[in-house]
């Protein structure tokens, strides 16, 4: 259950989003493999330890899973 309320936290929405779409912009420029997290969070304005609550890290299965799916666009 606690899970499920984290899903729908509006500030997780919200943080997910940034991250997301800074990822879409930067694969526009560039291959997945040669980005580093700090740039996803520059261009998302979220800080590190944000970044790693939503994530295990940059290649991990829900972020990479992603990255894949917006790779396709």
């Amino acid at each position: 259950m606690a899970s499920e309320k984290w899903i729908k936290d509006r500030r997780v929405q919200k943080t997910r989003t940034l991250l997301h779409e800074a990822l879409v912009s930067l694969i526009r420029e560039k291959p997945y493999d040669e980005m580093v997290v700090k740039e996803i969070l520059d261009r998302a304005n979220v800080g590190r330890s944000t970044f790693y609550t939503h994530y295990r890290n940059k290649d991990g299965r829900s972020f990479t899973n992603s990255s894949k799916r917006f790779s396709l666009i």
